[in-house]
């Protein structure tokens, strides 16, 4: 295993960063749009899959297939930033830092859950030495010194964040293309909104 030095990536002001987030998840909310109840994804189903449970739909990003006990239609958009705040910002600021690509990769758990984004990172990792690197599982290693968090660390070292952001990028786009791939049938119709979702990037400071 390849050991990384652990990142020394400029740190972010705090109060500019807090600021950075706010303005994330108000784009998040943006991006997600607002109530749909499309019978062909399985978010929108309490059980995750299409036919399993109720379809109680989806609401600025916030999907019945996680949140199943939520009144999902009636959701308001503070609530909706809330969760997002809680739930898919915090782990993302531990893992990868107050930077840029934490900003990428939870708007991904967003959109595609944290598991796939964690396995879209790993991706892009791999694909940056150009070979298998780390185990695609979707799991975060929490050793800083080993594993897909010292990868992580050591890429935003080596090629900074904006040169990652671009390798994550594409990893996003390949995981959406093999996803449509795989359910043709129902997932082809999603291709331009998902590859609109993998091009989005945190705005520079």
């Amino acid at each position: 295993m390849v050991v990384f030095a652990k990142s020394m990536a400029m740190a972010w002001d705090p109060v500019e960063y807090e600021l950075a987030k706010e303005n994330l998840v108000d784009e998040i909310v943006v991006n997600e749009g607002g109530y749909q109840d499309d019978y062909n994804d399985s978010g929108n189903w309490t059980g995750g899959e299409v036919g399993k449970g109720t379809l109680k739909g989806t609401n600025y990003g916030i999907s019945a297939a996680s949140y199943p006990t939520l009144d999902i239609k009636n959701l308001t958009i503070d609530e909706a930033k809330q969760i997002y705040r809680d739930d898919y910002l915090m782990a993302p600021e531990i893992n990868y830092g107050k930077n840029r690509v934490a900003f990428k990769v939870a708007d991904i758990s967003v959109h595609a859950g944290a598991g796939n984004a964690t396995l879209i990172v790993q991706r892009a990792i791999n694909d940056l030495y150009g070979g298998e690197l780390l185990v695609e599982d979707g799991k975060m290693n929490s050793d800083p010194d080993k594993g897909t968090l010292a990868a992580i660390r050591g890429a935003i070292e080596v090629i900074g964040e904006d040169g990652f952001i671009e390798y994550i990028t594409n990893a996003q786009k390949e995981f959406y293309t093999e996803k449509i791939a795989a359910d043709p049938k129902h997932k082809s119709g999603y291709k331009k909104g998902w590859n609109k979702r993998a091009n989005w990037k945190p705005a520079s400071r």
